[in-house]
């Protein structure tokens, strides 16, 4: 396993006079991989695996595979543990150069390869690498790379759509200082062993998530950077065409209303996926914002692949301090889930709708 790393394998009813507290919570840590069999008759865990001394970060979870990955200084560290019907079994370990940011930058394929985006370093020296891995056995081997993508930019965003993988960068074109930009990076991921850059697209802002609505359209929502400078201007979606992937466009932009000055809007979407719910059968696209001066609430946004953003309606904040946290459908009617209620409204009528307190007595 990975660097100090012990793996125990077992029931955790088993493992249970093993137990312990870590000395020094800041530099020691347990993970357990627990295999858990929801159809069966018999209580308890199927199998679970410990890793002593070992934190990891970003993990990525298929049906039959799970990912956990460490990060080191210039590295990336990824143990592959297969899942079968009677246990856990471990599977190989390999290294990405670079930190991987999130589990959207991992992808399998059916044929088993593992496809990684990274960045490696920060600021001016900052790079993306794209890597493809192969299990060979008891390592995942690094079998195709691209690396130098994107210099002095961050990777913000990746997604996988079949061939291609997508990702996102951010940060200052160094040939026209202080111009910040935002390119959306294109790769056919096809060949492993021979990945190869397709296209890209430059433009002001950033999309910190990327959400496919077919084979040839994203969706990415981040904010806006009006002057190029660095500087979020106020939450953005933006819609990618990539039936050309050398010559990738945004179709549109919608942006969530007209910012007072030094004001702020984001949204819960913007860093956990779970808050972005999209409905390929009507188009209908849910985001819950925030902002600090004209109030919170969830936007719907009727998403066509050829026109375009439109509104559909807005549900309001029910309170002047409610924290928007996800906007969920559910038949003819859109939710709003914050900190302390829950809000409805129509789709069709938003005038008709209810709202209910969460909060706790006191």
């Amino acid at each position: 396993v990975m660097g100090a790393g012990v793996i125990r394998k077992g029931s955790l009813s088993e493992m249970a006079d093993q137990i312990q507290t870590p000395a020094s919570p800041e530099t020691e840590a347990s993970t357990f991989v627990t295999l858990i069999d929801t159809a069966g008759t018999t209580a308890g865990p199927v199998d679970s695996v410990e890793f002593d001394n070992a934190y990891f970060g970003a993990t990525y979870i298929t049906a039959n595979s799970i990912y956990l990955s460490m990060q080191s200084a210039m590295t990336t560290s990824i143990t592959k543990l297969g899942i079968t019907a009677t246990g856990i079994v471990e599977e190989g370990t390999g290294v990405v150069e670079g930190r991987v940011t999130g589990q959207f930058a991992f992808d399998e394929t059916a044929d088993g390869v593992l496809r990684v985006t990274s960045q490696l370093g920060f600021g001016q020296n900052a790079t993306t690498t794209f890597s493809t891995l192969k299990d060979t056995g008891d390592t995942l081997k690094v079998v195709g790379k691209l690396s130098g993508l994107a210099p002095g930019e961050d990777l913000y965003a990746t997604r996988y759509v079949g061939d291609r993988a997508y990702f996102i960068t951010y940060g200052p074109d160094w040939s026209r200082i202080p111009r910040f930009i935002d390119p959306l990076f294109v790769v056919d991921a096809s060949n492993a062993a021979a990945p190869k850059l397709l296209g890209e697209l430059k433009i002001p802002g950033y999309s910190q998530y990327l959400h496919p609505i077919d084979e040839t359209h994203l969706v990415g929502l981040g904010q806006r950077d009006d002057d190029a400078d660095g500087r979020a201007d106020g939450l953005q979606l933006s819609l990618f065409d990539v039936t050309n992937p050398a010559k990738p466009t945004r179709v549109d932009t919608y942006d969530f209303g007209q910012l007072p000055e030094e004001d702020m809007t984001w949204s819960a979407a913007e860093w956990s996926h779970l808050a972005f719910t999209y409905v390929p059968e009507t188009g209908l696209l849910a985001v819950p914002f925030n902002s600090l001066k004209r109030g919170s609430g969830v936007e719907v946004v009727k998403v066509n692949k050829n026109a375009g953003f439109s509104t559909a309606l807005r549900l309001a904040s029910p309170t002047e301090h409610w924290l928007g946290l996800r906007g969920v459908f559910a038949g003819d009617y859109v939710f709003g889930v914050g900190d302390n209620t829950i809000s409805s409204a129509h789709l069709t009528n938003p005038n008709v709708g209810d709202t209910i307190s969460l909060a706790l007595p006191s």
